[in-house]
């Protein structure tokens, strides 16, 4: 038998082609040993490599499928003999591109690949640190978001706590006050201190000379606070500050800088000054406005004036 006819032969046996007498004789040759599982291996290797590179007729190709296609591991065989073809056609155009490469001699520098190993550890490093520096920016930004809100947090569970004290001790003062009017022990036309602690007086802008038209405000010797409801005017500022004068323009007091309330909130800016500053007179109160900077110190303008009269008024309506 000619090499041709023994390749052919053990080809169809790989397939399980092979004429029954001729499968027999071949299953009896191997069952003694010898080279014949030797031949077979290659036989079905060189089968495998014409697939994967597509030189096997339709005929052909359709019984290497069907045949290795039945088992798993006949499906692994195929999937690996296409892998290993794919991989010889990439080192052989590898190959090819090097051989186009201008070299010393035919052949490539010796230092080549060092500095491509050398450019490529710089890259790496490069990215590295470039990405370690914005992860700790983003660390920092993190932690400084988290302190400012932890500081907000305790600032408004401070304000909260005072607020619920100053509330409960409010009510525990008006019900005080209450069983001593009803129990007759205070006069039933007294009115409670937590009640009469604040006044407030709504103003319009401009200064308001005529008798009539000035606002007037009374205070009673237990007023603590004046609040003041100022209207503000059409041209709208970031901030203000307000300021509390005599006529002649002696300043008596002056407020912290205020943002503006937002539209929502109404059209009032509202500031509490301490009564004990006001008695009986005229007065003037100097609103300012600030720009975008909201700096207290300067970048001011005048924004509006309001006028008031206050007067105090004795806690007996019988004494002078």
């Amino acid at each position: 038998m000619s090499a041709k006819d023994r390749q052919e032969t053990l080809r169809s046996y790989v397939l399980g082609t092979s004429p029954e007498d001729e499968g027999a004789a071949l299953d009896a040759e191997l069952a003694q040993g010898g080279d014949g599982f030797a031949e077979l291996e290659a036989a079905e290797a060189d089968l495998l490599d014409a697939y994967a590179a597509g030189e096997l007729s339709p005929a052909e190709r359709g019984q290497v499928e069907e045949t290795y296609g039945a088992t798993a591991s006949g499906r692994r065989r195929l999937a690996f003999a296409l892998a290993l073809h794919r991989k010889a056609l990439h080192q052989k155009a590898l190959r090819r591109e090097a051989a186009t490469m201008p070299a010393r001699g035919g052949r490539l520098p010796s230092w080549l690949p060092l500095a491509a190993a050398i450019a490529a550890i710089a890259f790496g490093s490069v990215l590295v640190a470039w990405r370690d520096h914005g992860l700790r920016q983003q660390i920092a930004w993190l932690e400084r978001t988290q302190q400012e809100a932890a500081e907000r947090a305790e600032r408004l569970t401070r304000q909260v706590e005072a607020s619920q004290a100053e509330v409960s001790r409010l009510r525990a003062q008006l019900e005080t006050t209450l069983r001593e009017v009803s129990s007759g022990a205070a006069p039933s036309g007294t009115l409670p201190r937590a009640v009469a602690a604040v006044v407030r007086l709504v103003l319009r802008p401009g200064l308001l000379r005529e008798t009539g038209s000035v606002p007037e405000l009374g205070l009673t010797p237990d007023v603590e606070w004046v609040e003041l409801a100022l209207q503000l005017p059409a041209d709208r500022y970031r901030g203000y500050r307000v300021a509390l004068e005599t006529p002649g323009g002696r300043s008596l007091w002056r407020s912290d800088l205020a943002t503006a309330p937002a539209p929502s909130a109404g059209p009032d800016l509202t500031v509490r000054v301490p009564a004990h500053v006001i008695g009986d007179g005229t007065y003037v109160v100097s609103l300012t406005g600030y720009g975008p900077g909201l700096d207290g110190s300067r970048d001011g303008e005048p924004a509006a004036e309001y006028t008031f009269r206050a007067r105090r008024i004795p806690t007996d309506p019988g004494r002078p």
